[in-house]
């Protein structure tokens, strides 16, 4: 596969590679909670970053506390490593596998409607994002977002087939 040739909408973002980890190439690489098993030996990834997009091949990996270790094939020290620092490794979506039966990948989040439990319209969903091993859903409400839980008791319901959730937000939430 030629990267010139891949398409943005057939890859999901599985890890953020952060930055150098000692002089020998190796990289600390922050897995999406859910994919952490991805990362291993011979996995080979397509690489995002602000300098462009590479495949990438995991030669080793190793824990360190809530990220990884990685060492990439070509990647020899740290000048090299530094040039693939902040950027994200991704997946085809057809390689990927649901963790669970309601799990939501990224992509499918984004767009979905948000009502109350009154079935007002709250907004909309931009995406997720992921602080501190919390989920967050990142919701358009008019012109500005804003960060809500994604768990019980806040989100009550998610209908992949209606692409709705619905909300019982905590009195305040919406003027954080």
């Amino acid at each position: 596969m030629s990267t010139s040739e891949s398409k943005a909408e057939d890859f999901l973002r599985v890890a953020t590679v952060e930055r150098p980890h000692g002089l020998g190439g190796e990289l600390s690489v922050t897995p999406a909670a859910d994919f952490a098993s991805e990362l291993r030996p011979g996995r080979t990834f397509l690489w995002r970053g602000g300098v462009g997009e590479r495949l990438l091949e995991v030669e080793t990996v190793r824990p360190a506390g809530r990220r990884m270790l990685v060492a990439f094939c070509g990647i020899a020290n740290r000048e090299q490593a530094r040039e693939i620092g902040g950027g994200g490794l991704y997946l085809r979506r057809v390689e990927l596998r649901r963790p669970a039966e309601d799990y939501l990948f990224d992509d499918e989040v984004a767009s979905f409607d948000c009502v109350s439990a009154a079935g007002e319209s709250v907004g909309r969903i931009e995406g997720f994002e992921r602080h501190a091993g919390a989920c967050y859903l990142r919701l358009r409400r008019g012109d500005r977002s804003c960060l809500v839980p994604f768990s019980k008791p806040i989100v009550l319901e998610v209908s992949r087939e209606e692409r709705r959730i619905v909300l019982d937000p905590p009195e305040g939430l919406w003027d954080l």
